[in-house]
């Protein structure tokens, strides 16, 4: 049984971490999520996801993102805004982008 459990759980751990696929934590700053969580594969957004925030919107924003190259993610959602503030959780999302490109290069 024990070894049956341990062979559960690499395979869980070989379908969350399978080759090239990273996921990214990006703690935010000024909004109302706490942090984003997504994955880039092959130049393509995925497995996006907010912590905290206003739900609906944000799994709205994270099935739109599904997908897209991280160039066209950038130039649509920079400098969005929100309630007043200088920063919105798609721009912190484009900032958590622009922190992935820059490690990684």
């Amino acid at each position: 049984m024990f070894c049956y459990i341990i062979f559960l759980l690499i395979i869980n751990l070989l379908i969350i971490f399978k080759a090239g696929d990273i996921m990214y934590s990006y703690k935010t700053s000024g909004v109302c999520s706490k942090e984003i969580n997504f994955d880039i594969l092959d130049n393509k957004i995925t497995n996006v996801s907010f912590v905290g925030g206003c739900n609906g919107n944000l799994q709205g924003l994270s099935s739109l993102l599904e997908g897209l190259e991280v160039e066209d993610a950038i130039k649509r959602l920079e400098g969005i805004s929100c309630g007043g503030k200088n920063t919105s959780c798609p721009d912190q999302f484009v900032k958590a982008l622009q922190e992935m490109v820059v490690k990684n290069n």
